[in-house]
């Protein structure tokens, strides 16, 4: 009966992340869309939502400290609690991340002009995400190796980006204002992906027991 209720409680946990995962994934394509076209009233709404994302970590912090307080977890129990608190902060700290990119789109004053970029760069980062949050699920340590792969492309197509603006393609002040934000939507989305490596490293770590060195 106590292991039922464990379990039962456990999942609770588990499907408090997985939510938090959706609504982080959501606000960052909203951010994006917002960054995109221009929706101001969109970022404005975004920035004021990202309050219930924090709540939503407090919500899991809570539920697993009354969880190890009433059950002493053990082994890979207690990994899974130690490992649930700190995916949820980095997916608090991903819609920091989406937050801040809305916080961008009040700032450019130019009409939009998409940088080609970042629409790839967007889709492999969410995939990233995706993937990390099924690891934790699924107990599943193999995701580990291939999001470290997958995150050092990121950071290449970020390096790209950062060496693109150098080079002489404004015609006035604005317009290079306009594609710096651009770059700090490409940042966001690059340390986004390292949040998304530590999700499914912590996956591993549950799963195994064992540390990337």
């Amino acid at each position: 009966m106590i292991r039922t209720i464990f379990d039962h409680e456990l999942s609770e946990v588990e499907r408090a992340l997985v939510q938090m995962h959706q609504d982080v994934d959501q606000a960052l394509g909203r951010a994006l869309r917002a960054y995109e076209y221009a929706q101001h009233g969109s970022a404005r709404a975004l920035i004021a939502a990202d309050g219930e994302i924090n709540a939503r970590r407090a919500g899991v912090e809570e539920a697993v400290l009354r969880l190890i307080a009433r059950q002493q977890p053990i082994a890979r129990d207690l990994r899974v609690c130690i490992a649930a608190i700190a995916i949820a902060a980095d997916l608090e700290r991903i819609g920091d991340y989406a937050a801040g990119v809305a916080a961008l789109v009040l700032r450019d004053t130019l009409t939009p002009a998409p940088i080609p970029e970042l629409h790839d760069l967007s889709r492999q980062v969410r995939s990233l995400l995706s993937q990390s949050i099924t690891a934790v699920v699924e107990r599943d340590a193999t995701v580990e190796h291939r999001l470290a792969v997958a995150d050092n492309d990121v950071d290449a197509r970020y390096a790209q980006l950062l060496q693109n603006s150098l080079a002489p393609r404004f015609a006035d002040q604005a317009s290079l204002r306009h594609y710096m934000y651009g770059l700090f939507v490409a940042h966001n989305l690059e340390r986004i992906a390292d949040r998304a490596v530590n999700i499914a490293e912590r996956a591993a770590w549950v799963a195994t027991g064992l540390r990337r060195k």
